[in-house]
């Protein structure tokens, strides 16, 4: 990739921003309104805005690539910030102040995450290239290892604890790894483009270079050096480190030629290996893609291209300050649209976690997690972390971690598929009693539910002119037994007849049986 694909930004500390054509030299845009901001809080979001932090200050400015001004919206943080950096993703934003790490999510502006492990205050953050791991270095020497999935889960869906009230409380806020083989405050950190494959290379004053795996946290080189060591960067590659020092030369480190002793001592600093043209303290360091330019910024004012392979100088760009940070950058394409409208949608950043309880986020990781990391995972008081998407694509990955990883899939699959079969039958269950509540007592009668139906029975009729039912008349012959009532003689007949007319005798309403339903019968009744 040419020249002409990617740009320089760099801050000086007279509170310009500023994007340089690398080839030329050639001043493209500025940026206005800000002050001196923080080096290690000063990115690009994706390809619409430029953001940068004010040394001291809790708030982040944004402004759009294609405008000089900076954007109405203003970010508010919880107190001073001392690095911040977007995911290149452009969906999340990891801010520090002091001991904390604060993580937003950037279309909502929810506060996903805050979590520390730091002793002293942080004083770089970093992303690795898929979004999927934050690296912090502090005050303390410590350098802690976050991953995001873990560090955004929600403790009352990840793990499902009984009778917790914390809602909005975040999951797994312990680093995966921390990194404490630093002596004194970590100056800078960087890590490569293979997502969780990467390697992280970390620098600090006690003038040594530590790189280790982004994954597994193995120590895999200790680079040890006699002046103190300010920034780093890897190529594309990852053959070759390159390391900003105190006194102006930039060390290169071949990771080709790997040592025989896991510590290397490099005491030359004036050999052919160096790019000496700074006069002070080098700021930053950056590979273009190619990795054939490598861009260097120093406080003696000035930016310098050199060429990789000849370590010679191709450009000076000088600035009106010392130049605090600068790197080089694919050139956005609406740099010079001036009808540009970003697609990022910013919103302003909440201060607490309160109402993220029902918040659902879907965290795409395409690498695998180390053995180690997925049986720590799995054997934490049988807690299970939301549904993690792991895809192979790393082309160098072994034959037995891949058979690792399908192991890993099988487990998660037989726990999906007895949970299946738990849903399956409370649904069969559910559908059962709701049939047996329509049949039974929607459809039919209450009597018939208690033993006491009224349907039709042929032949017989209640005192009302109704039929009853066969069932209806057992019922009550039971009932009236169980009272003692012996019910109708059968030769009570006969025995009207004797006492009746028959005997001679006058009839009177007090000893009259039969039963006189008219006023005539009453009177024709003698």
């Amino acid at each position: 990739m040419s020249f002409l694909h990617e740009v320089a930004i760099s801050s000086d500390g007279s509170g310009a921003i500023s994007v340089w054509e690398p080839k030329g030299g050639t001043l493209l845009m500025s940026y206005k309104g800000s002050g001196v901001l923080n080096p290690q809080a000063f990115c690009l979001l994706g390809n619409d805005y430029l953001l940068g932090v004010e040394k001291g200050k809790p708030m982040i400015h944004t402004w759009p690539v294609n405008s000089q001004e900076k954007a109405q919206l203003r970010l508010i943080c919880p107190g001073r910030i001392s690095s911040m950096e977007a995911s290149p993703d452009a969906m999340y934003i990891a801010v520090t102040v002091e001991t904390k790490l604060h993580v937003w999510q950037i279309s909502s502006g929810r506060l996903l995450a805050t979590a520390s492990s730091h002793y002293q205050p942080i004083t770089v953050v970093k992303w690795s290239a898929d979004s999927s791991f934050i690296v912090t270095g502090g005050e303390d020497g410590n350098v802690c290892v976050w991953q995001l999935s873990r560090l955004i889960c929600k403790q009352t869906v990840a793990f499902g604890i009984p009778n917790s009230s914390a809602k909005g409380v975040t999951g797994l806020t312990e680093p995966l790894h921390v990194k404490s083989q630093h002596s004194l405050p970590v100056t800078h950190v960087t890590l490569s483009k293979l997502g969780a494959k990467s390697r992280v290379a970390t620098v600090s004053h006690d003038r040594t270079c530590k790189i280790f795996d982004l994954c597994t946290g193995e120590d895999l080189l200790s680079l040890i050096l006699d002046t103190r060591l300010t920034c780093v960067a890897f190529d594309t590659t990852e053959d070759n480190i390159y390391l900003g020092t105190s006194d102006g030369p930039i060390k290169s480190v071949s990771l080709r030629q790997v040592p025989r002793t896991r510590d290397h001592h490099i005491q030359d600093l004036t050999g052919s290996s160096d790019f000496v043209g700074h006069e002070k303290q080098v700021s930053s360091v950056s590979v273009s893609i190619t990795g054939l330019t490598l861009l260097s910024s120093s406080l003696d004012e000035s930016v310098k291209i050199w060429h990789t392979i000849s370590r010679q100088c191709l450009r000076t760009i000088h600035h009106k300050g010392p130049v605090l940070g600068a790197f080089l950058h694919l050139m956005p394409p609406a740099l010079h649209d001036y009808d540009f409208n970003p697609k990022v949608l910013l919103k302003s950043f909440d201060k607490t976690l309160e109402g993220n309880a029902d918040l659902t986020l879907e965290i795409f990781s395409m690498d695998t997690l180390s053995a180690d990391l997925d049986n720590d995972l799995h054997s934490t008081s049988s807690n299970q972390i939301g549904s993690f998407s792991s895809n192979q694509t790393v082309a160098d990955q072994t034959v037995s971690t891949t058979t690792q990883s399908n192991g890993t899939n099988s487990k998660i699959g037989a726990s999906d598929s007895s949970l299946q079969i738990e849903i399956d039958k409370l649904k069969k269950i559910n559908k059962s009693l709701y049939e047996f509540c329509v049949k039974n007592v929607l459809h039919s009668n209450p009597a018939t539910m208690a033993g006491l139906s009224n349907g039709i029975a042929a032949g017989k009729k209640n005192n009302k002119g109704r039929k009853r039912s066969n069932e209806d008349v057992k019922y009550r012959e039971q009932q009236t037994k169980q009272l003692g009532f012996k019910g109708r003689k059968k030769n009570g007949n006969k025995k009207k007849k004797k006492n009746g007319l028959a005997g001679g005798k006058k009839l009177n309403f007090e000893n009259t049986r039969p039963r006189v339903s008219t006023v005539e019968g009453l009177l024709n009744f003698k």
